[in-house]
């Protein structure tokens, strides 16, 4: 009887042993190269739901194991390719969010670059703006379904428009809304000088790292491009004229005068008690100089101001115009005044103002930070991003959405 139970637990122990061994069996039958087992015994190709369900169990297995970015999508290649399934017969596009996977046959025409943006005026309006890589079109302000899921510090989900291409034939997209979950103030003097690190700053976090390769905050520039607008005529023959070189000086006045080629006269605004201050570019430093009776130049100062109306350079039916001067329920109400992220200084008749400028009540505005005899503002508004899609992005018009624009990785 002793005998048959020493048998008995011997053959309990080797079965216990069988089971570990077993067990072990099972964890490698995990492995990457076997995952199309958790998904089904055989893939058929033509079952989208199947692929999207092994692409995402690599894409899990990958994120855990802390690929990230480019890594981690080239881990889910790589895991796909070793269970059978071929990447390349599908638009796969993997991000640090998750993973989609669109059949090519049913993707509908893919659009590739380079892109380059087109503009046509009419009456010196613009009547058309596009992005075209020489074969199609597509509308500035058209949808483009980037990062569904959101991106950014905040979840961002509200959408993004197309905006143009870059010099490299890169589409930028923006932003349908500010991006912040608080609007970005800029202080006086510190707010002024720092205000492309901090707008940019705030803008950063919206590029995905594969679709989208880095993001920023729109600038006038941006909004110049599709305006077509020529900042060389603005208030030509006047003090402030784009990109003329003023001289500033004390003659003995409590005002300080100001001279412009043949322009010269003394601002209306008295630096007596505060004196002049300005931002000196050659020691990037604030600076102030007393009054005087002793006729003496203060500085030269550069004038690069501009700013204009949206709707007198164009046509106010476009995509492009909505996107960018109006709301997204527009005609109804004009959009949250948002920053541009581009300084300027302007010489006026009563003082120097330094300044950033925005886009408000469907106008490049303008808004002073600094002014020379010591005044100073605080404004605090959106910020709206720009984000730099990657060269080997793809697009594809959506079927269930027309005018919407899906966006994959190509391979």
């Amino acid at each position: 009887m002793k005998k048959r139970q020493g048998i008995s637990l011997i053959v309990l122990v080797i079965t216990i042993i069988v089971m570990i061994i077993l067990a072990s069996a099972v964890v490698v039958t995990l492995s990457n190269a076997n995952i199309i087992d958790r998904a089904g015994d055989a893939v058929d190709k033509t079952n989208i739901k199947q692929v999207e369900q092994i692409a995402s169990i690599a894409w899990s297995e990958a994120f855990l194991e802390k690929y990230r970015g480019a890594d981690l999508r080239d881990k889910v290649y790589e895991t796909l390719r070793e269970g059978g399934v071929n990447p390349y017969d599908y638009n796969i596009t993997v991000t640090d969010k998750g993973v989609t996977v669109i059949d090519k046959e049913k993707a509908g025409t893919l659009l590739v670059g380079p892109w380059e943006l087109k503009i046509t005026k009419t009456s010196g309006k613009v009547t058309k703006a596009v992005v075209t890589n020489g074969v199609v079109e597509l509308n500035v302000g058209a949808t483009i379904d980037y990062m569904p899921g959101g991106v950014g510090d905040t979840n961002y989900v509200a959408g993004w428009k197309i905006l143009g291409a870059d010099s490299s034939g890169r589409l930028l997209i923006l932003s349908n809304e500010g991006v912040t979950a608080e609007k970005v103030e800029l202080y006086i003097r510190d707010g002024w000088v720092n205000a492309e690190t901090i707008l940019d700053g705030a803008a950063a976090t919206y590029a995905d790292g594969v679709m989208g390769i880095n993001s920023r905050s729109i600038k006038v520039e941006d909004i110049d491009a599709l305006t077509g607008y020529d900042k060389t005529t603005f208030n030509v023959g006047l003090i402030n004229e784009y990109n003329t070189t003023v001289t500033i000086e004390w003659d003995g006045s409590d005002y300080p005068k100001y001279t412009n080629g043949s322009v010269t006269g003394n601002f209306s605004r008295s630096h007596k008690d505060s004196g002049f201050r300005y931002y000196d570019m050659a020691t990037s430093s604030w600076k102030t100089s007393y009054f005087t009776t002793t006729p003496t130049e203060i500085t030269k100062i550069t004038n690069d101001y501009y700013g204009y109306v949206g709707a007198d350079y164009m046509d106010t039916t476009l995509p492009a115009y909505n996107m960018i001067f109006q709301s997204r329920s527009a005609p109804y109400n004009t959009v949250e005044t948002y920053w541009l992220n581009s300084k300027f200084i302007n010489v006026c008749t009563d003082h120097v103002r330094f300044g950033i400028r925005s886009l408000r009540n469907g106008e490049v505005f303008d808004d002073d930070v600094y002014i020379s005899w010591h005044y100073g503002n605080s404004p605090d508004y959106e910020v709206r991003a720009v984000v730099t899609l990657a060269d080997n992005v793809i697009l594809s018009e959506s079927q269930k959405n027309p005018g919407t624009y899906n966006i994959y990785v190509n391979n």
